[in-house]
């Protein structure tokens, strides 16, 4: 089952498990910018501002829509 990731605060990922999750952020542009990689368990571990972003992973959902789907 997929979950959501904060990566550092730079990203949000859509991934499989914590390992999918890294590799994933790190091939994005900026991987200077992943200091840590941790899952999302509810709304309260959304960063600020990403509830509506489309997060690296997902196709069109946002953030709010997969943690919703995947919960």
């Amino acid at each position: 089952m997929q979950q959501l990731y904060t990566v550092k605060v730079a990203r949000v990922v859509l991934a499989e498990n914590l390992d999918e999750a890294r590799k994933l952020a790190l091939s994005v542009d900026n991987p200077e910018d992943v200091e840590s990689v941790e899952p999302i368990q509810g709304l309260f571990d959304i960063p600020q501002g990403w509830e509506n972003a489309v997060p690296y992973g997902a196709e069109e959902q946002t953030t709010r829509q997969c943690l919703a789907a995947y919960l």
